[in-house]
């Protein structure tokens, strides 16, 4: 449980996180606090977390093993105008094995910088 909550913070956090700037006069804007929705399982688990910003949105889906341990976390991460800009999986193992983190944009082509 414990590596469950180091790998979910873990993913929060490296959300990357874009400064904007006025148009006018070029100053950095504050951040806007982001709009976050959640879809659970009939069982009360996690099925997707979605954070919406004016700088895009992650999307995180949620599979789980029979047992009801995690299985993988998808993370999606889109920028403003929804292109896809971040694809990492985390695959979770029972057997104690540390989870292990596979970038799908480089298998797949296409994220765009």
């Amino acid at each position: 449980m414990r590596v469950l909550i180091t790998i979910l913070a873990l993913l929060i956090f490296s959300m990357p996180v874009y400064a904007e700037t006025c148009p006018v006069c070029g100053q950095e804007l504050p951040p806007t606090e982001p709009n976050i929705q959640v879809l659970k399982n009939i069982d009360g688990s996690i099925k997707q977390w979605t954070e919406i910003s004016d700088n895009g949105k992650r999307v995180d889906n949620y599979t789980y093993y029979k047992d009801g341990e995690v299985n993988e976390i998808s993370k999606k991460v889109y920028n403003s105008k929804d292109a896809l800009t971040d694809n990492k999986t985390v695959k979770h193992y029972t057997d104690g094995k540390q989870p292990t983190v596979l970038d799908a944009s480089i298998f797949e082509g296409e994220v765009s910088k």
